[in-house]
């Protein structure tokens, strides 16, 4: 009966606006788990979890995200203590750092480099990083682990594998979808864009029905400045150009974009591009920023759907 009292008196002070921060109640979350208090009224954890969020008025995904993520901040503080990189007890993040960052934070710690990983959480700790940039993050490396995650408990979290040399190639092919995002844009042609929007993964649907639906690494919405027109392009990532790289889908973007660029993580000056289109631009990424091979090129024939790829991703635009 005690810890039934401790139970409901905790709820009670939860439902106050003073003591909802996120921490408060990810702290009580993981007491009741420690303690196994939850037995004492529900059949499992789950089914006490999903209880308490009714009786909090906070929505069940909010609170497991809470509770991943007050889980998560004692192991993230010895590794950041191990580099002597100085972060927030878990006191006193309620109003720094959301349980949201924490939560992907702890999925791109499992398929990002180590050094890319620490970069991000001791931004995320300091409070030196944007939201849809963490995100954009974990939209870029989520592809190393193929897309899987781990939810419910005493799943195995999936982890990136040393010498998995297909997670390699996708981990470097992350670092260019990344620096998309963060490197400058001069590659581009314009130092700063008007309008630089990186559309990541874009599935492109052809009005014809005789053809089929394929995907690109990313599309770039760009304007160089107020006067000039809004351009698409696209931009296929590939970790190296080995000799034997796959270009087959180049000709079937041609139609849906003004302009082509490749961009590698690893380019050999050695191996060439012979076997690439004139038009198509050559990116090569060095010390996370991108070298201009070659400059993209106007299209021949190309560009006549673009009208297409500019419904998906307005699509897109607002489903985020």
């Amino acid at each position: 009966m005690k810890n039934q009292s401790l139970n409901t008196h905790q709820i009670l002070e939860l439902s106050m606006d003073e003591a909802r921060e996120w921490p408060s109640v990810a702290a009580y979350i993981l007491e009741v788990e420690k303690n196994n208090i939850w037995n004492k009224t529900h059949r499992n954890f789950t089914d006490w979890l999903v209880d308490i969020s009714k009786k909090l008025s906070i929505h069940e995904s909010n609170l497991w995200r809470y509770y991943r993520a007050g889980k998560y901040y004692p192991q993230l503080l010895k590794v950041l203590g191990d580099r002597g990189i100085q972060a927030p007890t878990f006191d006193s993040i309620a109003n720094k750092i959301s349980a949201e960052n924490l939560d992907t934070l702890e999925k791109i710690e499992r398929a990002a480099p180590k050094e890319v990983f620490l970069d991000l959480a001791s931004r995320v700790v300091n409070s030196r990083i944007k939201r849809n940039e963490l995100r954009a993050a974990w939209v870029a490396y989520r592809k190393v682990l193929d897309g899987k995650t781990a939810r419910g408990i005493g799943v195995t979290k999936p982890r990136v594998e040393r010498g998995n040399i297909i997670q390699a190639q996708r981990s470097a092919e992350a670092q260019v979808l990344m620096a998309l995002n963060l490197a400058p844009k001069n590659w581009t042609g314009f130092i700063n864009p008007e309008i630089f929007e990186v559309m990541p993964n874009l599935r492109i649907r052809p009005n014809d029905s005789t053809q089929s639906a394929f995907d690109v690494d990313a599309a770039i919405l760009i304007q160089g400045d107020v006067c000039s027109p809004i351009k698409i392009g696209v931009v296929e990532i590939k970790s190296n150009n080995r000799l034997k790289i796959n270009i087959n889908t180049l000709d079937k973007q041609r139609p849906y974009f003004d302009f082509q660029w490749i961009a590698f993580e690893n380019f050999h000056q050695k191996n060439g591009i012979d076997n690439l289109p004139a038009h198509v631009g050559i990116l090569s990424l060095k010390n996370g920023v991108f070298e201009v091979v070659r400059p993209a090129l106007d299209m021949p024939l190309g560009g006549s759907e673009t009208n297409v790829t500019a419904k998906t991703i307005l699509a897109k635009l607002i489903r985020r």
